[in-house]
């Protein structure tokens, strides 16, 4: 059993964890924390774009649906919202609903120690983050042939300028400049209050293990 947690610490969009073989109607939440997204938060209006992905390996990841979200403005509500899907500008059936929370940062992120108290980090250059939480998708359609859709959420930081929402959102901007500094990227991930210590097992020539895995991905130029 593999649950998969991923956290952006820096970078110009955020993703949800991955829910292999998900089909037409994924549910988050089963594994703690895995529709959730820490997005900056400064206190301006916050509108972000919300891609619902199926992942492939080898080839590029298959866009379902997208939609437009004023995230400040549903953090305020206190609200949890189904939006409509759209592909290529035109609205579909497809659905996806989420909630929002504005959390201090020092909430979700722990704080730097000894020589790192000085560095700095994306989230944290900010008081507060937006925890924006996914909890459903419903009526996507097939992104493979043979198998069932891979699905996570990608969502891009900020709303493009001259954004036009009759016609395909642009992709996201994968590249980001980290300023010329010592940088600390402090990281959390939630467990499940029952989950096992690790160990390893053996009997005859069966091996079993429980076994934590932090992988962490640094794209350079």
């Amino acid at each position: 059993v593999l649950e998969d947690h991923r956290h952006t610490v820096f970078g110009n969009y955020f993703t949800t964890a991955v829910l292999p073989e998900a089909g037409a109607d994924p549910t988050f939440g089963r594994a703690p924390g895995d529709g959730t997204m820490y997005i900056p938060f400064d206190g301006s209006k916050l509108e972000l774009v919300l891609r619902v992905m199926d992942q492939d390996f080898g080839t590029r990841d298959d866009l379902l649906g997208e939609v437009l979200l004023d995230a400040s403005t549903l953090a305020r509500s206190g609200a949890t919202q189904s939006l409509r899907l759209q592909s290529q500008g035109v609205p579909g059936d497809a659905q996806i609903t989420v909630s929002a929370v504005i959390l201090p940062a020092n909430h979700i992120l722990p704080e730097a120690s000894g020589e790192d108290k000085s560095a700095s980090l994306v989230v944290a250059d900010h008081a507060f983050v937006c925890a924006l939480v996914v909890h459903k998708a419903t009526g996507l359609r097939s992104g493979d042939w043979l198998d069932g859709n891979d699905v996570y959420v990608q969502v891009a930081y900020r709303r493009p300028r001259n954004l036009n929402t009759r016609e395909a959102f642009p992709s996201p901007d994968a590249k980001a400049i980290l300023r010329t500094r010592h940088v600390a990227f402090p990281f959390a991930f939630p467990l499940s209050v029952d989950a096992p210590g690790t160990a390893e097992l053996s009997a005859g020539r069966h091996t079993a293990f429980i076994r934590y895995y932090l992988y962490a991905n640094v794209d350079g130029p």
